[in-house]
């Protein structure tokens, strides 16, 4: 969790500072696991539970912000060996960045801090780093054009892949509610991001009085919940299933999904008694 404390001040970090600071992320995952759809399966925060307050939430909720509102683009890559996808396990494992402030400043780095037992004290560690204020421009570009080739896909060892949406519909469970800031936000960026909004026309006051009692909160929320749905946030469909306390079948999703995905509707749905015709009719 420690890796996000401060990142919330990239999105500060733009020629115009107004919160319009950006993320690109590329991760690497074994072609058993894209393939498999395992991604899903091993979500990060798949045992946090929403809105609970922990370390955990808080970072949860961060990471979805920070992708529902376009500061942050996550890619897979996978290895390719003479041209094909790699299936002997091996993961796409570059440790390279390029870092750009709002004055045009650029920082590049190859390698990875890993603060592990194992790294501090028996490991054969490297970390590069190349500042383009101290006259090395020419390899923080070679960095970036590295970069660039393997987010679009140019790159002849590596294949990338836009990040599933079904791992975006996960993670939009614990983004804030729309027009509320994330509540790991530091108090400065908070300001300065909504002192933004009020430059440009939009609603600033999102966010819920602190002396709100909590029958008030509880009407905001669900006002949201209702609404959720006919909106067009990432996720929004599984609204209804984030928020009830029956956990539906793989087969009750799959048919919801066939309902949604061709609306309007047109399917029959007759499975046998006790297998939730029910719960499928009231996901939709």
């Amino acid at each position: 969790m420690q890796v996000l404390d401060g990142i919330e001040h990239l999105v500060l970090a733009a020629e115009d500072g107004q919160g319009h600071g950006q993320i690109r992320l590329i991760t690497g995952l074994t072609p058993e696991q894209l393939l498999e759809r395992q991604l899903v399966a091993q979500f990060p925060f798949r045992t946090v539970q929403p809105k609970d307050g922990s370390s955990a939430d808080l970072a949860a909720e961060l990471l979805a912000w920070l992708v529902q509102q376009g500061h942050m683009e996550i890619k897979v890559g996978l290895p390719l060996r003479n041209g094909q996808i790699s299936n002997d396990g091996g993961i796409f494992h570059a440790n390279d960045g390029v870092i750009e402030d709002r004055s045009g400043d650029r920082l590049a780095f190859r390698g990875s801090i890993n603060e592990t037992p194992n790294g501090w004290s028996t490991n054969y560690e490297v970390f590069e780093l190349f500042c383009s204020w101290r006259g090395e421009e020419h390899r923080v570009d070679d960095k970036e054009r590295h970069f660039l080739r393997l987010w679009q896909n140019d790159d002849p060892g590596v294949r990338t892949f836009s990040l599933p949406e079904a791992f975006r519909q996960e993670l939009a469970i614990y983004a804030p509610a729309e027009g509320l800031l994330p509540r790991r936000l530091p108090d400065d960026v908070r300001d300065r991001l909504l002192g933004s909004r009020d430059s440009s026309g939009a609603d600033s006051t999102a966010a819920p009085p602190a002396g709100l009692d909590l029958d008030e909160r509880r009407r905001i929320v669900w006002s949201y919940v209702l609404n959720a749905a006919a909106s067009d946030l990432p996720g929004c469909e599984r609204v209804g299933e984030a928020t009830s306390a029956i956990t539906p079948w793989p087969h009750q999703q799959r048919a919801f999904q066939r309902l949604w995905q061709h609306w309007p509707p047109r399917l029959l749905i007759a499975d046998e008694v006790g297998l939730g015709k029910t719960v499928q009719a009231g996901l939709l």
